[in-house]
């Protein structure tokens, strides 16, 4: 597969990375349709590439300037077309995370495709750079709780403001369905929207000998999950009256 990458002038850009992917269609699983079957090619100095062993199908092309700064993609090309692939400037995220106005200096942030990282500064700051353009959802948590929040990215530094939410406790009891017995040693978390978070962040808690369990948890958590000694998982919702704080 032949092509040529230029920068967003239409002016050829040499030594920029290509990678093609094989598309599997909107029929596989999102998970699943590009696969790790891959051809990779730099561009010479009049901005050209060829692909090299590739099997007849359809391919996503993706092209990155060699500094990382700027990236194209063209999709569902066959292996006989020419694409002309422009790059475009990348974004990046920049983001600052608090705790009762003051900063956190210990942390783990994600923004999804953007990427994470664990954070150590001094005045709670990160940044995450070579983001394409988009929407994002970013997502802090600390010792004290989590925080997300919604963050726009087109070209240049878009800013997320992530004010930290404290864990709260969620207490209960689990009985027997069938003896009205309580049921000791269970393993409890809660689900939140970023899903097994609680595990993640260690807060996992057994039921003690009356059934009784005191757990943290992020705030808007929606469900809670057990497991028994034999490694049998449950889900239970939360109810909507009950407040975690």
């Amino acid at each position: 597969l032949r092509g040529t990458v230029v920068d967003p002038a239409g002016k050829p850009v040499a030594d920029a990375r290509v990678v093609a992917s094989r598309d599997y269609g909107v029929a596989a699983k999102e998970s699943q349709r590009y696969s790790s079957e891959m051809s990779t090619a730099s561009t010479a100095d009049d901005g050209t590439f060829v692909l090299e062993k590739l099997r007849v199908g359809r391919y996503r092309v993706t092209a990155w300037s060699s500094n990382g700064a700027m990236r194209g993609q063209v999709d569902g090309l066959e292996i006989d077309a020419a694409p002309r692939i422009t790059l475009t400037p990348l974004g990046s995220i920049r983001g600052r995370v608090t705790l009762d106005g003051a900063p956190v200096t210990r942390y783990e942030v994600s923004c999804g495709d953007a990427g994470g990282q664990q954070v150590a500064s001094r005045d709670g700051s990160f940044q995450l750079p070579y983001v394409k353009a988009g929407s994002y959802t970013c997502q802090a948590s600390a010792d004290g709780g989590t925080a997300d929040g919604a963050v726009e990215v087109t070209t240049g530094a878009a800013t997320v403001e992530l004010a930290i939410a404290r864990w709260g406790m969620l207490t209960g009891t689990f009985v027997d369905l069938i003896t009205g017995e309580p049921v000791p040693n269970l393993y409890v978390f809660p689900l939140s929207r970023r899903g097994y978070h609680a595990v993640e962040a260690g807060k996992i808690k057994l039921t003690d000998g009356a059934g009784r369990f005191r757990v943290e948890a992020a705030p808007g958590a929606s469900s809670l999950m057990s497991m028994s000694s034999d490694g049998r998982f449950r889900e239970l919702a939360i109810d909507e009256n009950v407040i975690v704080r």
